[in-house]
């Protein structure tokens, strides 16, 4: 699927980032790209973790789903992320149900392919810490965010957050990452909820709402409501 341009792709790999291309093109026959359609499930909860997921293009969500068919989402990854890094390293079953919010492309790397380079390289087994570490560390601010703050500020937080991750840096338009639904429940909000916090947003001038396109009319008075 990729040919010679799969060592250039493993590159582009936080997790081996300054690994030597020599190495990456070593552990190119243990990479797979993989495509899935919108809302196809890559991974069910309890599956064997036999590697780990680079996201290449499109996006996935990340959620647990209760008997009774209720979701909570957890993460929404798109391009240039990774998941399941944590799971196989531990030699766990994946504790979240994984499925795609639109047609994506993937790469899975198998764990014997990073445990090689980690004995190659010791500086891909610093780069697993600090990428794990971040995850960490950004979870635990999104559980403050969930028990601490009020809907309105989740909501301008997270838009804050979307402007931050932009790669133009300078851009005042959002597109939000998935259905509101899901964006609603990463944010532990009723779908109701979020809208009526963004509508309420829209009315007071401080963003424009266009389906899932979200423009920042008044960054200041937006970072001002999220330590309201």
């Amino acid at each position: 699927m990729y040919g010679k341009n799969l060592g250039g792709m493993l590159a582009s790999i936080p997790l081996f980032k300054g690994v030597d291309s020599g190495q990456l093109d070593r552990i190119a026959w243990q990479v797979q790209g993989r495509c899935y359609k919108k809302g196809e499930c890559i991974i069910e909860k309890g599956d064997v973790a036999e590697g780990f997921f680079y996201i290449e293009s499109g996006q996935v969500k990340l959620s647990f789903i209760s008997e009774q068919g209720n979701e909570k989402v957890v993460e929404l990854l798109g391009a240039g992320a990774t998941f399941g890094e944590a799971a196989m390293f531990i030699g766990k079953p994946f504790p979240v149900f994984v499925q795609t919010c639109a047609a994506s492309r993937l790469l899975f790397i198998r764990k014997e392919a990073v445990w090689a380079l980690i004995r190659q390289s010791p500086e891909v087994a610093g780069h697993v810490i600090s990428s794990l570490s971040q995850r960490l560390y950004a979870m635990i601010g999104e559980l403050e965010s969930m028990c601490l703050l009020s809907s309105r500020e989740r909501v301008t937080g997270f838009l804050l957050r979307e402007l931050d991750n932009d790669p133009n840096g300078d851009a005042r338009e959002i597109r939000l990452p998935s259905t509101k639904a899901a964006t609603a429940s990463l944010l532990n909000l009723t779908p109701e909820t979020f809208s009526r916090v963004i509508h309420g947003l829209e009315r007071e001038g401080i963003v424009n709402v266009d389906g899932r396109r979200v423009e920042v009319l008044d960054l200041a008075r937006l970072r001002a409501q999220a330590h309201c």
